[in-house]
């Protein structure tokens, strides 16, 4: 992550599409978002979700298109391109991905450099293959009885040892002298072990050697670096052996002064945190200075509004978005409770919008985006966007008027201007208020009707706070407009309004 950037605009295939996209469909999005004004009111990004990968890897180990239904394969990215968009894909921290294709665990160094080097903008990175079947790994708690590290300079054929006894021990690991030395209790984020030792920037085959015993799991290492960490899997064993090793090779950018050997892995939520940051960290190196946006979608399932804030843009707070106005409300919901962890650069995502998927009404299609707006979400279309061209033509009332509702550019500015934080729920109830300052002095209201009866509310404009965000504001005397142009009264800085169930208003001071 780099410098910090608005929430995304953009769109994504799994709403609508589902499993079933291909080349041509796709290149038809993109180009109805161009024509439709969605690019032109920001909607940059055009993000494939699961299923655009082959379910093999190509010769070389690397994440290929589908091989029919993209027949140009990453060609494709540069026809998005060439109209103005920016293009996401899809993967999972597990061995699959949700579809049961090829996922990115223990292939996160290669994957980041192919879509590096496919000029990919976006990645949505999944929690698929991780816990929920029987057969899957889980997390990887236990750690190897550690001899000895050896790194071995590929350029200069230097050999360097790195022995236990010479090791410092921190916290449960213990030292055991005996025909083989070695360091146990490094297993579940106990102990430690470190050495300092200085290695020059190069090219490294480093190799663990360990003492064997009996295991029918495999276990897990970090090798930190200074601040460089290489995960290290070691394999399930019968311990026929007294001694075994593990091999990788691994490029220090620039001279290190301490090794660090540790298992983080306590429980599934550090498991999740370790699946995540290897990603992250295998993006900014092969990204350089190359923006992009880190997507986790782990569902909310190890609390990512915890520890997702200094690796990823954006982070799934909750299970999937459904097609209804109860999906909507119970993820806005959501949304609201971690709303005190947000942090500018770094967003809690409620998933995609549904606005223009048929099944919410015009005043449910208004809540539904000036709510996502209002809380700093990432703003992803989920319907099909060639929907809004009829006839080669802007179509603004089509799903109930979906295109003007999403296109709105005072709703959308509450979302795209600084500071990039959500608006706080002033008041909750039948009626949730909501209010925004930005950095022009702009004030943002947006009064929500929860409940399922037509009802009035009065708004006292004297009782809302007058700091925001660590922003000042003075309510009275400013000229206010109603973004939809819905009726209400403004006397004696009071708002009387009536919102019937599920309606919105929202009010710019």
């Amino acid at each position: 992550m780099k410098k910090i950037l608005p929430p995304i605009m953009g769109w994504s295939s799994w709403n609508y599409f589902r499993q079933s996209i291909n080349e041509e469909e796709i290149l038809a999005i993109g180009h109805s978002m161009t024509q439709s004004g969605l690019k032109e009111a920001g909607y940059q990004y055009i993000n494939l979700d699961d299923c655009w990968h082959s379910s093999k890897r190509n010769q070389a180990g690397e994440l290929q298109f589908d091989l029919s239904n993209f027949p140009s394969g990453e060609k494709i990215i540069e026809e998005l391109h060439k109209i103005g968009l920016k293009v996401g894909l899809y993967s999972s921290s597990g061995s699959m991905t949700c579809e049961d294709l090829p996922g990115s665990y223990e292939h996160e160094k290669i994957d980041a450099q192919t879509f590096a080097r496919w000029g990919v903008d976006f990645l949505k990175y999944d929690y698929c293959h991780v816990v929920d079947l029987t057969s899957d790994e889980k997390w990887l708690i236990d750690a190897p009885y550690v001899n000895q590290i050896e790194f071995y300079d590929l350029a200069t054929k230097e050999k360097i040892q790195c022995l236990v006894e010479d090791g410092d021990l921190c916290d449960e690991a213990t030292l055991h002298q005996e025909e083989v030395n070695y360091v146990s209790g490094l297993e579940a984020g106990k102990g430690k072990l470190s050495f300092n030792q200085s290695l020059d920037s190069g090219t490294y085959a480093v190799t663990i050697k360990f003492k064997k015993r009996k295991n029918e799991k495999r276990q897990l290492l970090v090798l930190k670096l200074d601040e460089q960490e290489e995960v290290i899997h070691f394999p399930t064993s019968s311990g026929w052996s007294l001694t075994g090793r593990e091999q990788m090779v691994i490029t220090l950018d620039q001279p290190i002064e301490k090794i660090e050997l540790f298992n983080p892995i306590k429980d599934q939520k550090t498991d999740g945190m370790l699946r995540y940051k290897t990603m992250s960290d295998a993006l900014l190196k092969a990204y350089g200075e190359k923006e992009y946006v880190f997507s986790i979608c782990e569902h909310g399932r190890n609390e990512p509004w915890t520890w997702a804030q200094t690796i990823a843009n954006q982070y799934r707070i909750d299970h999937d978005i459904r097609n209804s106005w109860d999906s909507v409300l119970t993820c806005y919901q959501k949304a609201v409770a971690v709303a005190p962890f947000a942090k500018e650069g770094s967003y809690g995502d409620p998933d995609m919008l549904e606005v223009g998927n048929g099944a919410l009404s015009e005043i449910e299609n208004e809540s539904h985006f000036a709510l996502w707006a209002f809380l700093s979400a990432p703003l992803i279309l989920g319907n099909d966007v060639r929907e809004f061209m009829v006839n080669g033509q802007r179509d603004l009332s089509v799903s109930n008027r979906a295109l003007e509702i999403v296109t709105n550019p005072e709703i959308i500015r509450f979302n795209q201007s600084q500071p990039y934080l959500p608006a706080v729920v002033i008041e909750q109830g039948a009626f949730d208020v909501l209010v925004k300052v930005l950095v022009d002095d702009t004030v943002g209201i947006l009064v929500f009707n929860k409940g399922e009866s037509t009802a009035t509310l009065q708004l006292d404009l004297a009782t809302l706070p007058k700091k925001i965000h660590d922003l000042s504001f003075e309510f009275e005397n400013k000229k206010m407009v109603e973004v939809w142009n819905k009726p209400y009264v403004w006397e004696n800085n009071q708002i009387t309004l009536t919102a019937m169930p599920h309606e919105s208003h929202v009010f710019k001071i």
